[in-house]
């Protein structure tokens, strides 16, 4: 079997008629590969900030939980104020009556 190993003639003629039936021009072709590179350089620096930055999701389960820890807090502390208060609510109201009683008692001293 004898021929050529080589077929460039051929293949910068097939390459041309592509060119030529899907209409692509040359400046077009180096705009897409310039922005082809730059978007693989983008990627590549998004890929490094993901890398180096800890894990965004945990650190969001993180702060949830803890978040939920000081609400938990919070509540309890509430509850212990709305203790206080009914505790002091009912320490005025004991004296209250007993003023009343001490002011009835005294005047009915008074009127004897």
């Amino acid at each position: 079997m004898k021929g050529r190993d080589s077929f460039e003639e051929f293949d910068a003629e097939i390459d041309s008629k592509l060119k030529d039936l899907f209409q692509v021009h040359e400046n077009h072709l180096a705009d897409l590969e310039e922005k082809e590179k730059r978007l693989k350089e983008e990627i590549a620096k998004r890929e490094k900030e993901r890398e180096s930055e800890p894990d965004r999701l945990e650190q969001l389960r993180s702060l949830k939980s803890s978040l939920q820890a000081d609400g938990k807090q919070y509540e309890a502390y509430i509850a212990s104020l709305e203790s206080l208060s009914s505790s002091l609510i009912q320490n005025i109201k004991s004296i209250t009556e007993e003023q009343e009683a001490a002011g009835k008692e005294k005047l009915f001293n008074i009127t004897k």
